[in-house]
């Protein structure tokens, strides 16, 4: 069976799988999202391309579609196309939807989509439309030797526009984090994370009109950003998207305005992005700040 290919393959790399399997299908990063009840941002999409006539493999956020020049400078080919149904059975053993990163019928050239890397744990293909497993994508990228590299297609903002050693820096100088959405919650996401940066060093101020004026973690909320009376370093958002463009006004408002606007895993929005990035300060997308501070080593 082709998920039994998988976990053998797994093995070999002393990795004991966990093999999720959903009979509604995970065909799509979508589809595969709502099975694990994660976001598209935490799937691994295997993709195949013929670069010069070759077949390679794209292991690719399920947020983002690929950029083919980015893909052909990686790989060093004059043209990439996606390759069609039966090249990706023929050169990988499997269906296109179920798709793995290991097992393949014949060894490939991997290459990796770097915005996978901020995430704790993602989940991959386990070889039919119907299963995925769970691995850290540190991992993933050592036992599939690919190289990690930017695939992502810009579609006019919301990328990350800090390469990884000038976030480390940003994020070793800066000194508070208004956390806008702050849950009073200790089981929220935005409650754990907002900790964790408070156990880190950071100052966390809350902002949520909700609980504007009592106190989490310690420090007093605020209604709106426009109301913090220090200079905030990092807003960090944990609002639906469409909530996104008031919160961004508030920050183009603010005085010294903020060095770096975060939105966290499952947020996006592109012409906010835009509007931030021509004031000059950069924006992180769909990118849990958490886990991307443990990842550059800073916790």
């Amino acid at each position: 069976m082709a998920i039994d290919r998988v976990r053998q393959a797994l093995r070999t790399h002393g990795i004991e799988p966990e093999v999720l399997e959903f009979p509604a299908g995970t065909r799509t990063a979508e589809e595969a999202a709502r099975a694990v009840d994660t976001t598209p941002a935490q799937i691994v999409k295997s993709l195949v391309f013929l670069a010069d006539g070759r077949p390679v493999l794209a292991l690719v956020s399920g947020a983002n579609r690929v950029d083919l020049q980015k893909l052909a400078r990686a790989v060093g080919a004059r043209t990439v196309t996606k390759a069609d149904a039966e090249t990706v059975r023929e050169a990988t053993g499997f269906a296109i939807g179920g798709v793995p990163p290991v097992g393949h019928r014949q060894p490939l050239p991997v290459v990796m989509d770097r915005d996978l890397l901020p995430h704790p744990v993602v989940y991959a293909a386990a070889g039919t439309p119907q299963a995925v497993f769970p691995i850290a994508p540190g991992r993933l990228c050592d036992l599939t030797g690919a190289a990690v590299v930017d695939l992502r297609e810009d579609r006019g903002g919301g990328r990350t526009v800090l390469e990884f050693e000038a976030l480390r820096r940003l994020l070793r100088e800066v000194q508070t984090v208004a956390v806008v959405g702050l849950s009073a919650d200790e089981d929220a996401e935005s409650y754990g994370v907002a900790a964790y940066l408070q156990q880190a060093g950071y100052r966390i101020i809350p902002v949520n009109p909700r609980y504007a004026g009592q106190e989490i973690l310690g420090e007093r909320v605020y209604a709106s950003l426009r109301e913090v009376p220090v200079p905030v370093d990092i807003v960090d958002v944990f609002r639906r998207s469409d909530g996104v463009p008031p919160i961004a006004e508030d920050a183009l408002a603010l005085s010294p305005r903020p060095k770096l606007f975060w939105m966290q895993v499952g947020i996006e929005h592109p012409e906010a992005a835009r509007r931030l990035e021509a004031a000059g300060i950069p924006v992180v997308q769909n990118v849990c700040l958490r886990a991307t501070h443990r990842l550059l080593a800073l916790g």
